[in-house]
């Protein structure tokens, strides 16, 4: 019961981690393309 409770927290860290990072590599990127249309 114990292990399946931490492993339930890492699970959901990591994928806020990789959400948070999509998010910023999506955000970078468009920012890159407005700039490239300017």
């Amino acid at each position: 019961m114990f292990c399946s409770t931490i492993f339930i927290t890492f699970t959901q860290n990591i994928l806020r981690l990789v959400s948070s990072l999509l998010m910023m590599f999506y955000h970078a990127c468009k920012g890159n393309a407005a700039n490239l249309l300017i």
